[in-house]
């Protein structure tokens, strides 16, 4: 393990551990190299996303503090069989989380080593995170190990239940600001039900780089509690992650999304028939104090118009240039 500071290059944090396995290597590769490795992280969860032109992502939640994070990291084996790492796409060297997971023989069986590698603001930065991963490399690596050895379950893609808990969005305090906007769709209320609940309609309406969207595996599907996320490339060549939670549903008639994480926002979908079409009211809703409400309110305005008129052409307009 190592930590080190320089001047010129901010505040990096280089933590490394390693830890004898009785298991022979390609079986420890096997674990190491899919999302299982990162699932046996504490409090964390993964799974991974198809986004050609990249490599394959693997889509990480944790909720190592106080906050759940999600992040997207792209996944490159440097030597197949033995070591894969996990990089942010679009940041430079040393910057950003980057894991390094390697196994080689060792007597009658392997050693593996994870490495991790962060880029820090400050020095009370460097601390906090280096003295994160010194505990929980460990834990870790003793996960890793005990599921090579068959001392413990291969993970089974579900989302453990208390990371669900740690994911679910509080209720928004106080009076939050608001903006709605509503439109007429020249369509069945089960077709505009449909797009309101489908994770992928907001990545075609994504008139940016490729975008990826779903659900989250091992999430109750069109339940109370379903979590979908999605990705995007931004134009730096970094990815935009977002992930929100159903918190609540009226089937074929009102969902409410909240979004995971620091960043607190509410969507509200309410569909309606109206004579032969549907009426569709969207809502967005996110803390604000009292001085500062109205202007909150109004920045959001624009937002929820953009994405009604985008539902409503998507529905409506199968050649709609939000699908193109």
């Amino acid at each position: 393990m190592g930590e080190y500071a320089s001047p010129l290059n901010g505040w990096p944090v280089l933590v490394e551990r390693s830890q004898p396995v009785g298991a022979p290597v390609e079986q420890v590769w096997s674990l190491l190299s899919g999302p299982g490795a990162m699932v046996l992280r504490p409090s964390s969860f993964a799974f991974d996303v198809a986004a050609a032109p990249r490599a394959t992502l693997r889509v990480v939640l944790s909720a190592p503090l106080t906050s759940p994070i999600c992040v997207a990291y792209e996944v490159r084996e440097e030597v197949p069989g033995q070591v894969v790492s996990l990089t942010l796409p679009g940041r430079p060297p040393g910057g950003g989380e980057a894991f390094t997971l390697s196994v080689a023989p060792e007597r009658a069986g392997s050693l593996l080593a994870i490495q991790v590698r962060a880029g820090v603001a400050d020095h009370a930065g460097q601390a906090v995170v280096a003295d994160y991963w010194r505990h929980a490399l460990p834990l870790w690596l003793a996960g890793l190990r005990d599921v090579a050895e068959g001392r413990a379950p291969v993970p089974d893609g579900r989302m453990p239940a208390e990371l669900q808990a740690a994911c679910t969005p509080a209720t928004l305090p106080g009076r939050p600001a608001s903006a709605s906007a509503s439109a007429t769709i020249a369509a069945p209320s089960e077709a505009v039900w449909e797009a309101v609940c489908a994770p992928e309609s907001t990545a075609l309406m994504s008139r940016g780089g490729w975008a990826r969207a779903g659900v989250v595996p091992g999430t109750p599907a069109r339940q109370v509690g379903e979590m979908q996320y999605f990705l995007s490339q931004l134009d730096n060549g970094q990815l935009g992650n977002t992930v929100v939670m159903v918190k609540e549903l009226s089937a074929g008639r009102f969902v409410l999304f909240s979004q995971v994480g620091r960043t607190r926002l509410e969507m509200l979908h309410h569909v309606e028939p109206h004579r032969r079409a549907t009426r569709l009211e969207l809502t967005f809703r996110c803390p604000a104090d009292e001085p500062h409400r109205q202007a909150v309110s109004r920045s959001m305005t624009g937002t929820v118009q953009q994405r009604v008129r985008a539902y409503k052409d998507l529905i409506e307009n199968p050649r709609s240039p939000w699908a193109s």
